[in-house]
């Protein structure tokens, strides 16, 4: 009994029937009532503190089993519902992969389509340019024409002054 007690660290409760035990060992067998009836009380009482903390330890244990099965069966609820969340965002992230995909094309074809217009607007601005510098020179060019045929009609003129009435009416 005394290992057990200490092997349950109770053995602080049994120094008082160790003491009355000590002094029945010491008088020579002859036991006094009232000393065995006061190791029978203190054994008693052993035994109730024992049962009653085998008791509230017993408690204690099935509230913590409770606790321990409650708290499993939330993290497990907890751990299936992460897992179909998962599940869905797998299924997300496949989806959005394709949308990059096609995205991805869109802005491609769109790049291409941009240089490509990019390029026809310099062709066009360059062609322009070119065409209105021509027409500048073609302008200029029949400005100098009209100059020169001012200048030959004023100088024909000038020359058909000097002419004879007659001439001039033979001449036209």
């Amino acid at each position: 009994m005394l290992k057990n007690s200490v092997k349950i660290r109770k053995a602080h409760l049994l120094a008082g029937v160790m003491s009355a035990l000590a002094q029945l060992a010491s008088k020579d067998l002859q036991a006094d009532e009232a000393l065995l009836e006061r190791v029978k009380t203190m054994l008693t009482n052993f035994r109730e503190k024992i049962e009653a903390e085998f008791q509230e330890a017993a408690a204690a244990e099935q509230a913590a089993i409770e606790a321990y099965n409650e708290d499993k069966a939330r993290l497990t609820a907890t751990i299936e519902h992460l897992e179909n969340q998962k599940a869905g965002l797998e299924q997300e992230i496949h989806e959005l992969d394709k949308c990059i995909v096609v995205q991805t094309g869109i802005v491609q074809s769109a790049t291409s389509k941009r240089d490509r217009n990019t390029q026809l607007l310099e062709d066009a601005q360059a062609l322009c340019t070119a065409v209105e510098e021509e027409y500048q020179t073609a302008t200029e060019a029949r400005r100098e024409e009209l100059d020169l045929l001012a200048a030959i009609r004023e100088r024909v003129e000038a020359r058909f002054g000097q002419l004879s009435e007659g001439v001039k009416e033979r001449g036209m």
